[in-house]
């Protein structure tokens, strides 16, 4: 079997007025996705604390949190990855837009986990970087060139926020579920 490569540089985009610029690179290599994102100025960014080893923990999205959207091109289902700089991390599993599969399928059970890293410049540059591999219980993320990508960073600030990135925003309220708004595809 041969695997296939892909690499798709982004800007992110804030939701209302900021200065911040957010981009990076996401690229593929068979079962696993490397998210390279980069935030500058950085010197208001609030980090989350890393009180213990990094844990499928839920609620990131309320503080300084990355989060990716797979989508099957051929359906309605798509995962939600949760990624923090503390290292914590989620994966959810909905069967339509903002639709949730019950129990055990929900918070999708994961045998490997991503692994999580990020550094302060002297500059301001902030780098947050996630190897995130694709569950291989779900038999459509295994399709080459066919996933739907969405990003998003959600930013806590010292002075006000939370601030929200996309690679595009539809609606009148900050809405990173939502399909139309998956402009990559890998």
């Amino acid at each position: 079997m041969s695997l296939t490569y892909f690499m798709i540089k982004f800007q992110l985009h804030p939701f209302s007025e900021n200065t911040t610029q957010v981009s990076g690179v996401i690229s593929r290599y068979g079962s696993e996705l490397n998210l390279n994102l980069q935030l500058s100025p950085a010197s208001t960014l609030v980090l989350p604390t890393t009180e213990e080893a990094s844990k499928r923990r839920v609620g990131l999205w309320q503080e300084t949190c990355v989060e990716i959207f797979l989508k099957n091109q051929q359906s309605t289902e798509y995962l939600e990855y949760n990624l923090s700089p503390s290292g914590d991390w989620n994966l959810f599993f909905f069967k339509d837009y903002r639709v949730a599969y019950r129990g055990e399928l929900f918070e999708l059970p994961m045998t490997e986990v991503p692994g999580i890293t990020h550094s302060l410049s002297s500059e301001g540059l902030w780098r947050f970087d996630a190897l995130v591999p694709l569950p291989k219980t779900i038999p459509w993320t295994k399709s080459v060139g066919q996933l739907e990508v969405g990003l998003s960073f959600v930013m806590k600030t010292q002075e006000s926020g939370p601030h929200y990135f996309s690679l595009e925003h539809l609606k009148e309220k900050p809405d990173f579920h939502d399909p139309a708004s998956f402009k990559l595809r890998i």
